[in-house]
């Protein structure tokens, strides 16, 4: 079975990832992580029986830095064909829930970590927040790390 973790920066893979890879493994799982290149995915790129594949993301909103991204990001979905996609990051979870609309066969979890639109106010927050929830539907399952996360 094949797993794709896609996170916006290889930090959050090299934080959150490491000690679950693997658990993964032994139970037969291919393990793919997707972010931004960098220091924290080639480390990452380090570990055992996985493979890193770089997406360059911003963290921030650029339309065009974000469709190149979504481009590259349906393009490696469907090479790599994953059972189960894991969608964690705002901006990563949101293009990626988006160009995996074709993927008929994978399973699409969004992992809520934070919440980017607490501090936001006016046009801003309520893009965001679209964007969340959008991301939600889209897939098959969103799970919070809090029950303040679940509530938003």
């Amino acid at each position: 079975m094949r797993i794709l973790f896609v996170a916006t920066i290889g930090e959050t893979h090299r934080g959150f990832l490491k000690g679950q890879i693997q658990f993964l493994q032994e139970r037969g799982f291919e393990v793919h992580l997707a972010a931004s290149p960098g220091l924290a995915l080639s480390e990452c790129g380090e570990w055992p029986g996985v493979q890193v594949w770089g997406v360059p993301m911003s963290r921030k909103t650029l339309a065009i830095k974000d469709i190149s991204a979504f481009f590259r990001l349906a393009v490696l979905f469907h090479k790599i064909n994953p059972d189960i996609l894991h969608l964690s990051t705002p901006k990563a979870a949101f293009l990626g829930s988006v160009a995996s609309v074709f993927l008929r066969n994978t399973r699409k979890i969004f992992f809520v970590r934070g919440c980017i639109t607490g501090a936001q106010r006016g046009w801003s927050k309520n893009a965001n927040r679209y964007a969340e929830t959008l991301t939600a539907k889209l897939c098959d399952e969103a799970i919070a790390v809090s029950h303040s996360l679940d509530r938003k």
